[in-house]
């Protein structure tokens, strides 16, 4: 068991191992993509201020 605890599968990963991607000069972001799916770990302290934008 304790062998199966300590293999990493290619799929499985922490937060700490996906690239840190600036957004802003203060925020920051971690991309996930998939077929049809992106995910997006924004990282933003306390004050951070986005300019306005879409996602058209």
């Amino acid at each position: 068991m304790a062998y199966a605890a300590n293999k990493k599968s290619k799929y499985v990963y922490t937060i700490e191992d996906i690239p840190l991607v600036p957004l802003t000069e203060t925020s920051s972001t971690r991309f996930v993509a998939a077929d049809g799916a992106l995910l997006s770990f924004i990282q933003n302290p306390p004050g951070a201020v986005f300019p306005m934008h879409s996602h058209d």
